[in-house]
């Protein structure tokens, strides 16, 4: 088993709330999983409340293409009390998201 910590920072935050950010191994795996190591989320927006915040990881890995290498795909969800997803005004926030993924 491998283990491989991956950052997305804040300067790196696209002006969209759904990215990818790469992932390399040294050594060959025959799959990957990704899971939250932390996450902070700064906002200047004085009339959002955020309420909820999710971030889904979807990891996309193909051993056919790579035996070392692939992607995580990063999604910021901002819900309101009802669940109602809410848009997120991508510049007014900031988001760092540290990521372990797990070789196998």
């Amino acid at each position: 088993m491998n283990f491989l910590t991956v950052q997305l920072g804040a300067a790196e935050f696209p002006n969209t709330t759904r990215t990818r950010v790469p992932f390399t191994f040294t050594t060959a795996i025959q799959s990957a999983q990704a899971v939250l190591q932390s996450f902070e989320l700064r906002t200047d927006d004085s009339d959002g409340h955020v309420k909820n915040v999710q971030v889904v990881l979807t990891t996309i890995f193909d051993p056919v293409q790579s035996t070392t290498s692939g992607e995580v795909e990063v999604e910021i969800q901002r819900t309101d009390e009802d669940d109602n997803v809410l848009v997120l005004e991508t510049n007014s926030i900031e988001a760092e998201v540290r990521i372990l993924v797990i070789g196998i």
